[in-house]
């Protein structure tokens, strides 16, 4: 089964909006997900997946036209994933909110998310770099 995913970076003051898969603190990654399959059968674009996905785990709110692709590459299941870079973003109280059983929101350095134990760190580092953040 091809896995279509999307992840956001989000800036702020030389930090980067970071989430723990789970409660794992030192498995940083951005925030992000699978497309999914909307009611009327066809699958999210990628830029709602986006939108979706950082407000649901973070509270983050973002519009698709503050959207900037960084990366787009291929999945090991044959799909598709893209990262945004988010510009403007607005927060909806509380800040930094995420669901149950999502895991942490931080607000890290970006040399958090290309440590040795973060699963995703090298599609992190390449983005980052894309996006002039390190």
């Amino acid at each position: 089964m091809r896995v279509y995913g999307t992840a956001v970076i989000v800036p702020m003051r030389g930090c980067i909006l970071g989430i723990s898969r789970g409660h794992d603190t030192g498995d940083w990654t951005l925030p992000g997900g699978k497309l999914d399959v909307l009611p009327s059968g066809r699958l999210e674009r990628f830029e709602e997946a986006a939108v979706r996905e950082l407000r649901e785990e973070t509270g983050v709110v973002v519009h698709e036209e503050q959207l900037e692709p960084t990366l787009r590459g291929p999945t090991r299941s044959g799909g598709e994933h893209v990262i945004y870079l988010a510009r403007g973003c607005f927060w909806l109280p509380p800040v930094l909110i995420s669901e149950p059983f999502e895991g942490y929101v931080k607000w890290l350095p970006p040399s958090a998310l290309l440590a040795p134990t973060c699963t995703y760190r090298d599609s992190n580092r390449r983005a980052l770099r894309r996006a002039e953040l390190l």
